[in-house]
């Protein structure tokens, strides 16, 4: 486009009328010369040089650089793409998580979604179709809305669901398949079919765990009690230290009380046993009265 909206075309066309029409002017005022005036010689008029317009040199277009995390995305992408060709799906998913990790696109949230059904994992996988539609542009929103459509509502079918009727006490925390759970209103969790091990853990308490299989599109009910761990009722005694307390406390001062006592005793019996000049000896006999006098000895024996 030319100027002020005129095609170039017809700017340059109008210019070579005006002149062409100047030029026709200019010949006819000449050509009406009166006898009395002489001819004046011709002036030499002088060439106009026409130069073409001197191009101004264009300053030289660096290339754009590329953005290593850019190309990392794109990488691990086209990796997915050939995976998921080839039906290798849990190859496909490590490259096309790789892929949404370091760029949120939508065509790798709508392959990663396509990927997960496939493997089983609906959960995730309606979670990755639904970050497609938020992620489209207008063109990807009209080539796979209908099929991202198509499976989002599979999925809905399909899904299982575990509702934790009872979490005693109810502080406690419940985990499914090892992961937090989160519950919606009515203390229900969206899982997928199959088999969920599901677990109530509180500090102080033994954990509470329970297996459950979940169909396709059904639910199932847990109820999770704590109990806290047995205490051990084994006493393990004390040991007294000699040096605590008074001296008269210790085990250790009246066992040796009562060694001297008996110590005491026997001494002065067994000397009036063996050197009394009233008493016979008798052998293997030894006895103490209660009144201080000699056992009675049987008649006759000495």
């Amino acid at each position: 486009m030319g100027y002020g909206g005129w095609p170039l075309g017809k700017t340059y066309g109008f210019s070579l009328c005006a002149a062409a029409l100047g030029t026709l002017v200019s010949a006819s005022a000449n050509a009406q010369v009166t006898p009395a005036q002489q001819p004046q010689p011709a002036q030499a008029t002088p060439p106009v040089a026409v130069v073409a317009p001197t191009a101004s040199p264009q300053p030289a277009i660096a290339p754009t650089p590329v953005d290593p995390r850019e190309q990392e995305a794109r990488s691990a992408f086209e990796a997915g793409v050939a995976a998921l060709t080839d039906e290798r799906y849990a190859d496909a998913l490590g490259h096309f998580q790789r892929s949404y990790e370091v760029r949120r696109a939508a065509s790798a949230a709508l392959n990663l979604g396509v990927t997960l059904r496939a493997l089983g994992r609906l959960v995730e996988a309606r979670q990755r179709f639904n970050e497609f539609l938020e992620l489209a542009s207008a063109a990807q929103h009209e080539r796979h809305d209908r099929e991202v459509a198509t499976f989002i509502a599979d999925i809905s079918r399909r899904i299982g669901r575990l509702h934790i009727a009872l979490v005693e006490p109810a502080s406690a925390r419940v985990l499914i398949d090892g992961r937090r759970a989160m519950l919606d209103e009515r203390d229900d969790v969206v899982v997928d079919p199959g088999e969920h091990r599901v677990e109530a853990v509180l500090a102080g308490y033994e954990t509470a765990l329970q297996t459950v299989n979940v169909s396709s599109g059904g639910r199932a009910e847990v109820q999770l009690r704590l109990r806290r761990p047995a205490q051990d009722l084994r006493v393990t005694p004390t040991p007294v230290t000699p040096s605590s307390g008074a001296i008269w406390q210790s085990p250790a001062f009246w066992v040796l009380v009562g060694v001297g006592v008996t110590a005491a005793v026997a001494i002065p019996v067994t000397i009036a046993v063996t050197s009394g000049p009233d008493i016979p000896r008798l052998t293997g006999l030894f006895c103490i009265r209660t009144d201080g006098g000699q056992c009675p000895i049987a008649e006759g024996v000495r």
